[in-house]
């Protein structure tokens, strides 16, 4: 399921790497009326070093495929990274990934 959103980056985390593999997690607050949803998004492979250069108050504009799982009978969803741009910086790259994703 995809999820189309704006919001205020609040956090990022630690970038982990493994070999080959990269990834990279960030929280964007995603207003709901009155209301702050902040929500924890994934970045990974070639999306890490875009989302790298974000900073703490950019505004910005994703999208994210939402999936979930289960463990131990309980239950996590997870947001994966699918585009994301960035709305309140002029001077930082205009945007990464995009309709053409294999999803």
């Amino acid at each position: 399921m995809r999820v189309d959103a704006t919001g205020t980056v609040v956090k990022k985390f630690d970038l982990f790497e493994k070999g080959e593999f990269k990834k990279l997690e960030f929280v964007v607050n995603v207003k709901e009326g009155e209301y702050d949803n902040p929500v924890k998004i994934t970045a990974m492979k070639d999306k890490v070093d875009f989302v790298n250069k974000l900073n703490v108050g950019d505004k910005v504009e994703f999208s994210a495929f939402v999936s979930g799982n289960e463990w131990n009978d309980k239950y996590f969803i997870n947001m994966n990274l699918g585009f994301v741009k960035v709305l309140s910086e002029e001077s930082a790259p205009a945007s990464v990934g995009g309709d053409n994703l294999p999803f």
